[in-house]
């Protein structure tokens, strides 16, 4: 009895875990997004979403946040003609604050979304400064921030001090 029992549910479960499944390929959509939706930039290198639910790309022209359904720029002031700030961005990373950090080619920024503000913490840390002109390729949250770059360094941040 015990033995029959087994291979119903067996036969029950094996033929419905086609049914079992997360998601069926016909369940997936993928939209290709231009300029005419606000995105002007083809080279996504990057994509962080805030607690609001936004999605931020960090672009090779700069930042832009998806709303889910247009596109919005999101330029520095602090990217200016002989300033070391650049807007290719090849990191970018929401943090538990709600700031998102911004790794370029040659520096570190943050942006507060709450008060559209941009800032450079990298002025007078001379680490910050280093590990911004390292070309910053991600950035990952634990316990601390980590930052690793394309000229194989990795730093660590300690949010605390």
């Amino acid at each position: 009895m015990s033995m029959r029992r087994s291979f119903i549910l067996f036969s029950i479960l094996f033929f419905s875990a086609d049914s079992l499944c997360a998601q069926a390929p016909e369940n997936y959509r993928f939209i290709n997004f231009s300029a005419k939706d606000g995105l002007a930039d083809k080279f996504i290198y990057n994509a962080t979403q805030d607690k609001a639910g936004y999605m931020w790309f960090g672009t090779s022209s700069g930042l832009y946040r998806y709303d889910g359904h247009t596109f919005k720029e999101f330029g520095s002031p602090l990217d200016r003609a002989g300033s070391s700030v650049g807007n290719i961005l090849q990191a970018v990373m929401t943090d538990r604050s709600g700031n998102i950090w911004l790794g370029s080619f040659t520096t570190l920024q943050w942006y507060d979304p709450e008060r559209n503000i941009f800032w450079e913490p990298g002025e007078k840390n001379k680490a910050l400064r280093e590990a911004g002109a390292n070309y910053l390729t991600n950035f990952y949250e634990g316990n601390y921030v980590w930052i690793s770059t394309a000229k194989n360094f990795l730093y660590r941040f300690n949010p605390k001090d």
